[in-house]
């Protein structure tokens, strides 16, 4: 759904296709070289995340402000 959503059907088909690539070349290598790649490949997964946290962090910040001051009238009430 993620691929279809960022790509259009073109992409998951080409999504498709890699895994299938990425299958077949991995039955082919040694055990720990396959779990070592998947380490580091789930760990790289860090670096997007990280920039999406620090782009929002300004919009998180002004909403938890809002929140705050909305909840404080509630209270007050």
């Amino acid at each position: 759904v993620n691929i279809r959503s960022l790509f259009g059907k073109k992409g998951v088909k080409i999504y498709a296709l890699l895994v299938c690539v990425f299958v077949a070349v991995g039955s082919t290598l040694k055990v720990d070289l396959v779990w070592s790649l998947s380490d580091t490949f789930n760990g790289l997964m860090v670096i997007p995340n990280l920039l999406s946290l620090l782009s929002l962090s300004g919009t998180v910040s002004r909403l938890y402000q809002s929140y705050g001051k909305k909840k404080q009238i509630k209270e007050a009430s």
